[in-house]
């Protein structure tokens, strides 16, 4: 298991930030992988939530830093209602309201919607910051192909218009 080694919540100027560092359990693997090197690289160090841009930073053992928009993590949330790529639009103001460590190999993202049944494995949170930018491009365009919107008020026109 992991255990949380600090949590912080603190306010600096105007920017809201809430910091969980968490470390494995003496004796716990910190991954599902067997390669340890494989391992080590995909553990993160630390996760932070900025609530004030509404997005989580993610710090891994190789020294490897991502930032993840909340909207990208929920459109990207492996929860099985998501990952069948039903496209989910309207999600450009979604926040992270909550972090829960799960196991010694994910965390479980809580978001403002109420979504939370994803759960982001290190590995696949490592590949979603390393395939950011194009994954945002492509589902922008499968929005626009399918007469959707990042914001949720044009979805809602949309549908009372129809």
């Amino acid at each position: 298991m992991w255990r949380l080694q600090s949590a912080i919540s603190s306010i600096s100027g105007s920017r809201r930030c809430s910091i969980a560092r968490w470390q494995p359990a003496a004796g716990a693997r910190a991954s599902l992988h067997s390669s340890d090197a494989e391992a080590a690289a995909d553990r993160p160090l630390e996760l932070k939530l900025h609530r004030a841009d509404k997005s989580l930073r993610v710090t891994f053992a190789d020294g490897r830093q991502f930032r993840y928009p909340a909207e990208y993590l929920r459109v990207e949330s492996p929860a099985a209602t998501v990952h069948s790529k039903q496209l989910v639009a309207g999600r450009q103001h979604v926040a992270i309201i909550g972090l829960q460590p799960v196991g010694n190999y994910a965390v479980r993202l809580v978001f403002d919607d109420l979504h939370e049944s994803g759960l982001y494995t290190w590995p696949l949170l490592r590949r979603l910051g390393e395939s950011k930018l194009a994954n945002m491009r492509e589902y922008i365009r499968a929005l626009k192909k399918a007469g959707k919107s990042r914001d949720p008020k044009v979805n809602s026109r949309n549908r009372s218009s129809s």
